[in-house]
């Protein structure tokens, strides 16, 4: 088999096209698996198959030459002997003039000439075949010379004498044929050379290739495995307005759309919760404006004068009403935040006066709680949507109050790096676990603090927060602290 053949059989054999192999639509990851594996081990494949061709052929050619070196060393020595038999048949007639002697000769001549037809039919240079030819013209010569049943007197001699010429002519044809062996052996060794030359660099060749077409087939079954585990942690992050496309075997494909059906349903109960809050915060909040202006009402003693148990009920009253609005304003906020995604007023705003505004409002809660500020503000203007810029400090300020202790530390860091502004609310708290860190963004979920409690409230503060920096096209992290113990919260935003 040519070489060339074989390379040109492989390479139509293998579509190295990533499109022209994922065309195939294998049915399961399995089928494309095994059919890598296959396409991986076809060069290697074709590279013994070659080998056991060559070494084949190398076989038969040394037994060819085998071969040839030993009928030339047979029929050469046999030479030799056939034109000494004849000499001496000869010189015995001459001797003692007896017709079988001749008879002898002739079949002896004929054992020679059938010995030169051997030898010329193997491949001899033009010298040993000349050589050959002058050898056997002799020979025939002096068959003719004696070719009578009795020969004349006068051609014995003629016949010796040419006789001894033959035997030095198949001496020196004896010589040729050993010449011809080592010619055969140099040949064998140039061919075994050639071969073994061209058998490494195939296996050069060959290694890479098979290590090209697993990384092919690594890249090809890696990237729809890749696809799923993208689709999965958008759907665990909560994602779901990129579709869930997934390209390669059916089976994989098939997954992709069981999962973007899931991102539909999800999508779904996720605009009904939202319409619930929104229609539930909404239906709550009208009773409790009544509630509100009733207990206002008794307090003042709109109604008539109250007792001190009274008061102090009313009182009670007054401060749980005031708590259920703020969750239900909370449920508020978070229905409009998901509602508006991606809403924005944008105009310039001084970001950092908008954080030294909120923390003034939320003055009286940290001095109730003795609470010191330290505010490390650097001047920032980007432009955003001013009232959500608000909420979202306003939720990282509150987070923060509430957590600190009595006589806490609070530390505001506000810095820009080229086109991000940073903001860094940091608490002297009990912290946010670090299994925690990716959670506490979620809607509803609450943390523990250091005594293991669940901590009051909605849980929903750090979400519209999140929500609002999304929609702006940056991120919130909780971050290990940098000076405090407590918690770190970043934001980071673009300044356009």
């Amino acid at each position: 088999m040519d070489i060339k053949k074989l390379i040109a059989m492989l390479v139509a054999a293998v579509p190295f096209d990533g499109s022209r192999i994922m065309a195939l639509h294998p049915r399961s990851l399995l089928q494309l698996t095994l059919f890598g594996f296959g396409l991986v081990a076809l060069p290697p494949i074709g590279g013994l198959v070659y080998t056991a061709v060559h070494l084949q052929r190398l076989s038969a050619q040394s037994q060819e030459a085998v071969f040839r070196a030993v009928t030339a060393t047979r029929a050469s020595s046999a030479l030799v002997e056939e034109a000494t038999d004849m000499e001496r048949v000869v010189r015995q007639y001459q001797v003692v003039g007896e017709l079988p002697l001749l008879d002898l000769y002739r079949r002896t001549h004929d054992d020679f000439s059938r010995t030169t037809a051997e030898l010329a039919a193997l491949p001899l240079d033009d010298v040993q075949r000349q050589r050959l030819t002058n050898l056997t013209a002799l020979a025939n010569q002096i068959r003719t010379g004696l070719a009578d049943t009795r020969p004349p007197a006068e051609a014995i001699p003629v016949a010796v004498r040419s006789l001894r010429e033959l035997s030095g002519l198949s001496r020196a044809v004896l010589t040729d044929s050993k010449s011809l062996i080592g010619r055969e052996v140099a040949v064998m060794e140039k061919t075994a050379a050639d071969n073994q030359y061209f058998l490494y660099w195939q296996a050069v060749a060959l290694g890479p290739a098979a290590l090209l077409l697993a990384g092919l087939f690594v890249v090809l079954i890696n990237h729809p495995i890749r696809q799923v585990e993208i689709a999965l942690r958008r759907l665990g992050d909560g994602e779901f307005a990129t579709p869930v496309a997934v390209r390669g075997p059916r089976d994989l494909r098939e997954l992709g759309e069981r999962l973007d059906w899931l991102r539909r349903r999800l999508v779904e109960l996720e605009e009904e919760k939202t319409k619930f809050l929104h229609q539930v915060s909404h239906e709550l909040k009208t009773p409790l404006t009544a509630l509100r202006e009733g207990t206002d009402l008794l307090a003042e003693g709109v109604v008539g004068e109250l007792t001190p148990d009274q008061a102090e009920i009313v009182t009670i009253l007054k401060g749980n009403a005031a708590t259920l609005q703020r969750l239900i304003e909370d449920l508020l906020n978070f229905s409009l935040a998901r509602s508006q995604h991606g809403t924005l007023l944008a105009t310039p705003v001084f970001f950092d006066a908008l954080v030294r505004e909120v923390t003034t409002d939320h003055r009286p809660a940290m001095i109730a709680k003795g609470i010191t500020v330290r505010m490390e503000l650097a001047r920032v203007t980007l432009r955003g949507d001013a009232k959500k810029l608000r909420v979202v400090v306003d939720n990282l300020l509150s987070n923060a109050v509430k957590f600190s202790p009595e006589d806490g530390l609070l530390l505001l860091r506000l810095e820009h790096h080229g086109e991000i502004a940073v903001l860094e609310v940091e608490d002297s708290g009990a912290g946010i676990a670090e299994e925690e860190r990716t959670k506490v963004f979620e809607a509803f979920y609450q943390g523990r603090h250091a005594g293991g409690g669940h901590l009051k409230g909605t849980g929903i503060g750090l979400s519209i927060a999140r929500e609002y920096v999304l929609t702006h096209g940056g991120h919130i992290d909780a971050i290990p602290p940098r000076v405090l113990c407590g918690a770190c919260l970043r934001v980071t935003l673009p300044h356009g």
